[in-house]
């Protein structure tokens, strides 16, 4: 009896010994010791390289934009984030985030700007698998405007049936009209309805001498075109022919 307590004497004063030097693990294994963080080695801080080639496409008459940019080259890249804003420098917060909070692969990215003719400046971040950063430049974009332009105003007409020719003449674009680039003809039917004619070359002066078929009166709409194709039309303009004497 007194042997064994001995040797349980031993095995404690053991363990105590392993304790010391590394914990005992459960089931009375010898822990290993604590690596120091120092022998582990430093945190990786050093951010990927920062996004090249950033340009924007758009639709005519549509509000997409598609961003594209050239690929990333790093071994630990986890992907891509983009930002927008109206106001630069882009603020790189959840508040300007249009990716998910994600990091995703693709080199392209398409975006829904509001359609006010604002300008939005975007950039792509690069993400490594550290969380570590780097943004592209900012790119600056014009967002589509799908605010009509002014209605032509003080529309009026003539018919020559010496010619037979029409003219019609309106006002000048105001001095505040910054959206209208352009006129076109809508030439009307009796009903009212008015058919444009977009195949015709956009009118930039503020008449027009056309052929008159010898049909009076002759009704003509003047309409305001800006760069994304939008229109508006003038009121109705009915042109009679000169009363014959003799």
């Amino acid at each position: 009896m007194g042997t064994i307590k001995r040797a349980r004497r031993v095995f404690t004063g053991i363990a105590a010994l392993a304790l010391l030097a590394g914990g005992v693990m459960a089931g009375g294994g010898v822990a290993a010791a604590a690596v120091p963080t120092s022998a582990r080695g430093a945190a990786d801080t050093t951010p990927p390289p920062a996004p090249t080639g950033l340009q924007a496409t758009t639709t005519p008459r549509s509000v997409t934009v598609t961003l594209t940019w050239n690929k990333v080259t790093a071994s630990d890249l986890a992907g891509y984030l983009v930002y927008r804003s109206d106001t630069t420098p882009v603020a790189l917060d959840a508040a300007h985030l249009r990716s998910t909070a994600t990091p995703f692969n693709a080199l392209t990215f398409a975006d829904y700007p509001p359609a006010t003719g604002a300008t939005y400046y975007y950039v792509v971040v690069a993400v490594d698998t550290s969380g570590n950063r780097s943004a592209s430049a900012p790119l600056a974009l014009k967002s589509l405007d799908l605010t009509r332009p002014p209605a032509p105003t003080g529309v009026t007409g003539s018919i020559d049936p010496v010619a037979r020719t029409f003219t019609v003449t309106w006002n000048p674009k105001a001095a505040t009209d910054n959206d209208t680039v352009g006129y076109r003809v809508g030439r009307c039917n009796s009903d009212g309805s008015c058919f444009i004619e977009v195949s015709s070359p956009l009118i930039t002066g503020t008449s027009l001498t056309s052929p008159w078929n010898g049909t009076s009166p002759v009704t003509i709409a003047i309409c305001s075109e800006d760069a994304a194709y939008l229109r508006t039309c003038s009121a109705n303009a009915v042109i009679e022919a000169p009363a014959t004497t003799g």
